[in-house]
């Protein structure tokens, strides 16, 4: 509970394969953090986790997340969040004004669920209650690299959906990508 305080200084949050649990406001007013992954492991965030967590563009779940509870308010930032469980992790509102991923997120962010035959994990994150209220579900339909999001500097860089993605390339005047075999 209350875990970081009002720390609003704080960029990079990581947490390890290992964490079950994050309790009632642990991480509010993380107003600087734009992408949040959780390990595979945690089961269960509790109310208002990262409530003001006002920055806040990527959030990616394991596969083990099983129940979310208003995990934050006033995000008009979030972009996009993605689901590993293949069953939809029972989610709680408070009122129909304040969502667990905070109101815009449901028009404005991209869910992304797993892939599966005929679509059925699609089919269930649509019809289950709370995920059905995004407007835009999609099935991930690419592999993981292995490699979430590299920082170095003010670099950040990521992949999802099968593109890569660079931040903060304003000193920059050419990115290379070169995969494995050199090429």
């Amino acid at each position: 509970y209350y875990f970081c305080g009002e720390q609003t200084g704080i960029e990079e949050v990581n947490f390890s394969e290992g964490l079950v649990y994050i309790g009632d406001q642990a991480f509010r007013k993380l107003q600087k953090v734009e992408r949040l992954t959780f390990p595979n492991s945690l089961k269960k965030i509790d109310e208002f986790a990262f409530i003001v967590a006002t920055g806040l563009k990527h959030v990616t779940f394991g596969t083990g997340i099983e129940r979310i509870a208003y995990f934050y308010q006033y995000n008009t930032t979030l972009e996009s969040i993605t689901i590993q469980a293949i069953t939809p992790p029972t989610i709680f509102y408070e009122n129909v004004s304040t969502t667990t991923f905070g109101a815009s997120a449901y028009t404005n962010a991209v869910l992304y669920v797993p892939a599966s035959a005929e679509q059925t994990v699609l089919a269930a994150y649509s019809a289950a209650y709370g995920w059905k209220n995004f407007t835009d579900i999609r099935e991930i339909t690419e592999t993981p690299s292995g490699v979430s999001s590299v920082k170095s500097g003010n670099l950040t860089t990521w992949h999802a959906e099968g593109s890569i993605f660079v931040e903060n390339t304003e000193a920059m005047s050419q990115v290379e990508v070169i995969d494995l075999q050199g090429r």
